[in-house]
């Protein structure tokens, strides 16, 4: 990590920060809010880096000494608060024990930054902990608390913290960075970023997890409702019902097969690449069998399918009923 210079797909919070550092303005604590993945706590050590950087201060260089301790993590003056192994929930004992660490000027940089990660997930009794430290906030130090969800965080500690909003990343973005970490190609890399929400993390993660196989369980559930065998329905979503986790994955697999299949279907596949683009025969498959509006009902079908799974349903009903509507849905014209 090369300071604030390195973050990609930020710019609105990299530019607001660099203004600050600039003016000499930096807020005593920072709330650094959006989705999962996107670069908030990669932002809170690069914000580190800018104040303690011996060759670009302000910004970061990434080579220094004191940068190189920051990405190492064994920088004194950058502590970290966050869930230990056998805990639910961030502790009043950690907060008190960084607060102490606090009182304290900083050992070797002009500033100490302090990164709460996730914060939302502090107790009440270490929120609140927290809360008095930050109406008489340390000499020196700033606080950045990292969330992906602020509301669950007190109001209190919220209007004491400048709120810094990160943006799910553009696909463009997650699918460059893709190619540049791992090993996967152009078209592998659209797909991941496509498939990963704006969430570069969880990109990454896909690239070396389960993948081709869920996307085959997307293809075999769109074959399903085309064949309307009840046995086979019955048999693949008792077993893919179990894992919820793999099922929102294939769920969103399958929404992006069918939003596929409508480009082309439309005649709109040149104007928005697709996103399956090594997959083409399949999405042409089912472009063929079914009109623009049969496939809008399956992506609403889908995407119904989706919200229901994030309450508290049976898996393998919800898949039963989705798979049963798709059907209905074929040869539509």
């Amino acid at each position: 990590m090369e300071g604030l210079g390195s973050i990609v797909g930020q710019p609105h919070a990299v530019a607001v920060l660099r203004r600050a550092l600039a003016s000499g303005r930096l807020a005593q604590a920072y709330l650094f809010e959006g989705p999962a993945g996107v670069g908030k706590a990669t932002t809170a050590r690069a914000l580190m880096q800018a104040l303690a950087c011996e060759a670009r201060p302000g910004e970061g260089c990434g080579a220094c000494g004191p940068c190189q301790k920051i990405d190492a993590g064994t920088h004194p003056d950058l502590l970290q608060v966050g869930l230990l192994e056998e805990k639910r929930d961030i502790v009043i004992a950690q907060v008190r024990e960084v607060v102490l660490r606090c009182a304290y000027r900083p050992h070797e940089a002009p500033h100490r930054v302090v990164i709460v990660d996730p914060a939302d997930r502090m107790n009440v009794s270490a929120a609140n902990a927290l809360l008095k430290t930050l109406e008489e906030p340390p000499v020196a130090t700033h606080f950045v608390l990292v969330s992906d969800a602020p509301s669950r965080l007190p109001i209190t500690i919220r209007s004491r913290s400048q709120r810094l909003r990160f943006a799910p990343l553009a696909i463009e973005v997650i699918a460059a960075q893709l190619e540049r970490e791992t090993s996967v190609g152009p078209e592998q890399a659209r797909f991941g970023a496509a498939l990963a929400g704006g969430s570069l993390g969880r990109a990454l993660a896909l690239a070396g997890g389960e993948v081709g196989e869920r996307r085959e369980a997307a293809e075999h559930l769109h074959a399903l409702a085309a064949q309307r065998d009840a046995a086979a329905m019955f048999a693949a979503t008792a077993d893919l019902g179990r894992d919820r986790e793999a099922l929102a994955e294939i769920l969103g697999l399958l929404r992006l097969l069918y939003r596929d299949a409508l480009l082309v279907s439309e005649g709109l596949a040149a104007a928005a690449p697709l996103v399956n683009a090594d997959r083409v025969e399949a999405v042409e498959r089912i472009a063929a069998v079914s009109s623009p509006l049969g496939l809008r009902r399956r992506l609403r079908a889908v995407a119904e399918a989706e919200t229901a799974l994030q309450g508290n349903v049976n898996g393998q009903l919800l898949l039963d009923r989705m798979v049963l509507r798709l059907g209905q849905c074929e040869g539509t014209r």
